[in-house]
């Protein structure tokens, strides 16, 4: 699963189930002010938030998963190199006195795999962010506000909902060939 199609369709499967379990907070806009002091009320907001915020945690799994996958290839490709830069030094040591100038030995051009792997996470920190920034003018836009009681606040979760779904047509574009 951590590469190709297996990837993918486990990518998809998991923003679906987080898009599809989101919009069990309509259940909770639904029965704000009805029911708000009832103890049903609370279970149902209680269970609702555990059940999204775990649906969010496993959506979220898949891309740790790709980005592990992508600094281990990474790694397989620095534990190469390190070999060879074994051999040169090997080579090096031997044929130091035959040389007056400096040999850099044991160099290597490839970035730490931390580095790799915390730019990464970092983009997708930063999608997130955009994400974020990008629900501003949609709340704008949609004039949910305390004062006209949430109004609009069911479209908006239906939208985030359906905009979690279309993500996953985006999909496609991290379909590695060699897979």
């Amino acid at each position: 699963y951590n590469h190709g199609w297996p990837l993918l369709k486990l990518m998809a499967g998991t923003t679906v189930m987080s898009s599809l379990w989101s919009l069990g907070n309509l259940a909770i806009v639904a029965n704000a002010h009805e029911g708000s002091h009832s103890w049903v009320f609370h279970v149902v907001v209680f269970c609702v938030c555990a059940i999204t915020t775990f649906a969010a945690e496993w959506q979220f799994l898949p891309n740790v998963v790709l980005a592990t996958a992508a600094v281990g290839n990474r790694s397989m490709q620095e534990e190469q190199i390190e070999e060879v830069n074994s051999d040169i030094q090997d080579v090096t040591t031997v044929a130091a006195p035959l040389f007056r100038g400096n040999v850099a030995v044991g160099e290597s051009t490839i970035d730490s795999t931390g580095i790799l792997y915390g730019t990464l996470m970092s983009c997708i920190d930063f999608g997130d962010q955009i994400g974020a920034w990008l629900t501003v003018p949609l709340v704008t836009a949609l004039g949910i506000s305390r004062g006209n009681d949430w109004a609009g606040l069911n479209e908006m979760i239906v939208l985030t909902s359906v905009l979690g779904l279309l993500s996953v047509l985006l999909l496609g574009i991290l379909k590695d060939e060699r897979a």
